[in-house]
């Protein structure tokens, strides 16, 4: 699936944009499905909603997991090691350092899987970098391209900041 990305100003409609578009290409239009996020109060406020929102095609999170679970693992390590050194386990380092490697990354997943790892994706992070008060982030989502690259230059042509994700 293809997403274009659109920052709205404050004001400005998507309807214009679909309705630029809908003139040339009415058949692409029909399989486009619109998202649109609250309006952002600046770029952080912005970054936040994208970030829990937690849209597949707008996050990542693969990175933030396998980091917390290497974390929790160094720390379960760690700590075992030590609590083994003062006599824990009776000082067994053959089960003292595996059992805190893995009871360290069960608990450094879990922990990201309650809490959330998602992070904005890269291609769309310089277009939250320039939001504003009250703009509007629109994500169209479609399989055919060509309607995407219609909305971008209907986009581009008005001045509103775009960008994909493939």
């Amino acid at each position: 699936m293809n997403a274009l990305f659109v920052l709205l100003p404050h004001g400005a409609a998507a309807d214009d944009l679909l309705a630029a578009v809908a003139t040339e290409r009415a058949d692409a239009t029909r399989a486009l499905a619109l998202r649109s996020y609250p309006r952002a109060d600046d770029a952080r406020h912005l970054h936040s909603l994208v970030r829990s929102g937690r849209d597949p095609l707008a996050t990542q999170w693969q990175r933030g997991l396998l980091l917390a679970i290497a974390g929790g693992a160094a720390v379960g390590t760690l700590v075992n090691t030590v609590l083994t050194a003062c006599g824990m386990l009776g000082g067994l380092y053959e089960i003292g350092v595996p059992l805190g490697l893995c009871l360290g990354a069960f608990l450094g997943g879990f922990t990201a899987a309650m809490t959330g790892t998602e992070a904005p994706r890269h291609e769309l992070r310089p277009l939250l970098q320039q939001a504003r008060r009250g703009d509007t982030l629109l994500q169209w989502n479609a399989v055919d391209r060509r309607a995407l690259h219609a909305l971008a230059a209907a986009a581009e042509a008005r001045g509103h900041a775009f960008a994909f994700v493939p």
